[in-house]
């Protein structure tokens, strides 16, 4: 291939006469000579418009990236010879299609735009015939807008084809209903990054069902449909708290992705590997970190061997990185987290480099993480940088987009907070976490289900932090607070709320032992958190048994004997190693 390069004659005279004889030599060879050879300065078209149908319709680990540089050439020749305007709107619509799954993302939208405004055009004129073809390409558009952080113009796009496709479908259900499940399942991503995952997850579950239906009536055309469209209900389940059902979901399409791959793994690895990532997240969600460890190692060996084909799958391998570390950080093991974590802060913030708008907030969320990491093996300095950091990302994002942005600000405040307090800068630490508890407040208020969880972690750690001030009513009043609400919580959900409950317990009591001689604490609430916690599982845990005998020490210190034996009685009744003493 180099040798045609330099001497046009051996590719007239020996290359072109080869593949016209044998185009499946070429497309045998591999993406990258395919890439080559459509770079060739007046390549002969004949040549391309040979192989172009022995490409695979849809993506290909090898082969992305070659069609889409024979898309190109053969795209450009072809709106020259004609005059059709549908016939150019299909040419954009397929280069575009071509350059996005070659991860060409931001030259995908130019020619995703000039189809849709044709199409416009056109449907105005006849809509019978181009009212689906409107759909579509406003389908692709949004995706492509989508890809490249116009996230809210991608919406709109996305909005108006599922709209479009579900009166198609009314009229005509036999024809349009793939094509509105397409279009729903492609709303429910663009909701979701837009900050709204309780419509993300109608429309999601809308084309899960419609996939499934079809799918039921015709496996071999429409179970890859279903499929992803799993992958997608898997993510927006998580994202509303639901990861018991997250979790059956991902479970249910990794059986179908696996057996794919299994068939034609160049098209559905990918898949297979996503699916595998999202397997990890709803089992780390339910506290099942050793079994979420193997499906985020599977995940991250798929991406690296793709990523190696082609580098529009860096963003998902450092988000496998990312989740790894998480996995790792559930089973105590710090330093392997920040190594994996380090790692994908490397790459995202290359990618942000070269794409700011699609990268920017994945390098915040991962500047996030890099920084509790550091935290954990007391590297407490540049924990603070990397949170700093994270933190004015994040602000950028939120004045962008409030809606999506505002828990990551949230969650990146909270931590900031405590990185703060670390370095014992503790005005600007309760000052941070302050901010962090009114953003929470608000976003509990809005969605419960999803937001009361952080809202309690926040009120932990503004208690701490006001503690540390000598604020002791206020430091009180906040955790008793998290505490009510983290017992509500586990009322509803004990299997994954108990250690949150315990936990806000623990540093109530804590707080309590350190203030019992000057300020009255709830000892009410301790005890009957504590009643209700043996209701909803077998024993305290060692950690809160400790704290709360050492409250016992310090009430009997202080003179309140009564509620000293009060409490004492509560534990002799908690604890399997028999009587507490009192001291």
């Amino acid at each position: 291939m180099e040798t045609a390069h330099r001497w046009p004659h051996i590719a007239h005279d020996v290359l072109y006469p080869l593949i016209h004889r044998d185009p499946q030599l070429a497309i045998g060879a591999g993406g990258a000579v395919l890439t080559r050879l459509a770079s060739i300065p007046d390549v002969d078209l004949a040549v391309l418009e040979a192989l172009e149908p022995l490409l695979p319709k849809e993506r290909h680990i090898d082969l992305d990236i070659a069609a889409a540089a024979i898309t190109a050439v053969l795209t450009q020749h072809r709106l020259s010879q004609t005059n059709d305007p549908a016939e150019k709107a299909r040419l954009h619509t397929v280069y575009s299609l071509r350059l996005a799954s070659a991860g060409q993302y931001r030259q995908a939208v130019q020619p995703a735009e000039v189809a849709c405004d044709i199409y416009r055009r056109l449907e105005k004129v006849d809509p019978d015939t181009h009212s689906p073809n409107l759909a579509m390409s406003l389908n692709n558009l949004g995706n492509r807008l989508s890809d490249i952080g116009r996230r809210e113009e991608g919406l709109t796009a996305a909005k108006e084809s599922a709209m479009i496709r579900r009166r198609l479908a009314q009229a005509d259900p036999t024809t349009h209903l793939p094509n509105l499940a397409m279009s729903l399942s492609n709303l429910g991503v663009v909701l979701s990054e837009m900050g709204q995952p309780e419509e993300a997850l109608v429309a999601t579950k809308e084309a899960v069902l419609i996939r499934r239906q079809l799918a039921q009536a015709n496996p071999a055309a429409h179970l890859p449909d279903l499929a992803g469209s799993m992958v997608n209900l898997c993510g927006r389940l998580w994202e509303v708290g639901q990861a018991e059902d997250a979790l059956a979901v991902a479970e249910e399409a990794i059986g179908f992705y696996a057996q794919m791959a299994r068939l034609n793994p160049a098209v559905h690895l990918p898949n297979l590997a996503m699916c595998l990532n999202n397997l990890g997240i709803s089992l780390l969600a339910v506290r099942q970190p050793q079994e979420a460890f193997p499906a985020f190692v599977q995940a991250i060996v798929i991406y690296r061997k793709l990523a190696e084909a082609n580098p529009a799958y860096l963003p998902n391998l450092a988000m496998s990185l990312t989740n790894l570390g998480a996995g790792f950080d559930d089973l105590a093991q710090p330093e392997d987290a920040l190594v994996v974590t380090e790692e994908a802060t490397d790459l995202y913030r290359q990618l942000a480099d070269t794409d700011t708008a699609a990268h920017l907030p994945n390098l915040a969320n991962s500047l996030t993480n890099l920084g509790n990491h550091l935290s954990r093996i007391g590297r407490h300095e540049e924990a603070l940088a990397a949170t700093h950091e994270a933190a004015c990302l994040h602000r950028r994002l939120v004045d962008a987009n409030h809606a999506a942005y505002l828990p990551r600000l949230g969650t990146s405040l909270n931590n900031l907070g405590n990185h703060l307090s670390h370095v014992g800068r503790l005005e600007e630490a309760l000052a941070t976490t302050g901010e962090a508890v009114l953003i929470r407040r608000r976003l509990a208020e809005a969605n419960p289900a999803k937001h009361l969880p952080d809202l309690a972690v926040s009120l932990n750690n503004l208690g701490s932090r006001l503690s540390e001030v000598g604020r002791w009513a206020d430091a009180l009043a906040a955790l008793q607070e998290a505490v009510l609400i983290s017992r509500r919580l586990a009322e509803a959900n004990p299997a994954l709320q108990l250690p949150h409950f315990a936990g806000a317990l623990w540093v109530y009591a804590k707080l309590c032992t350190e203030v019992a001689a000057h300020t009255p604490p709830e000892l009410e609430l301790v005890t009957a958190s504590i009643a209700l916690y043996l209701t909803l599982a077998q024993r305290l845990p060692d950690e809160l048994i400790s704290a709360l005998r050492a409250l016992t020490a310090a009430l009997a210190d202080a003179g309140r004997t009564a509620e000293a034996t009060e409490l004492r009685r509560q534990l002799e009744q908690a604890a399997e190693d028999g009587p507490v003493s009192a001291a």
